[in-house]
């Protein structure tokens, strides 16, 4: 394609993009980046980020317990709406 042409979308084209399934951010990657941005301001030492380390390995704590305890199941939801007292005989 040559330099300074207008490039041109389709509405077919907005339609593939629209069915690409959407990725967020890797788990603890806000952490991830403050280690790797401060590393070079700290010149690589690694004393200035021990704190930044400290909050990586917090958030990886807590995401391997979410993942550990896992999702309720559905039932667990529904019950909250289910009337005890429906089918008892009197």
């Amino acid at each position: 394609m040559a330099r300074g042409r207008a490039i041109k979308l389709t509405m077919e084209h907005l339609k593939i993009a629209a069915r690409k399934p959407r990725f967020s951010d890797p788990p603890c990657h806000e952490e991830t980046m403050k280690i790797l941005n401060g590393m070079q301001a700290a010149n690589f030492d690694s004393a200035p980020l021990y704190k930044y380390v400290k909050e990586y390995d917090a958030c990886r704590e807590r995401l391997k317990e979410e993942r550990k305890r896992g999702k309720p199941s559905t039932l667990y939801y529904l019950s909250k709406y289910v009337n005890q007292n429906k089918n008892r005989i009197k």
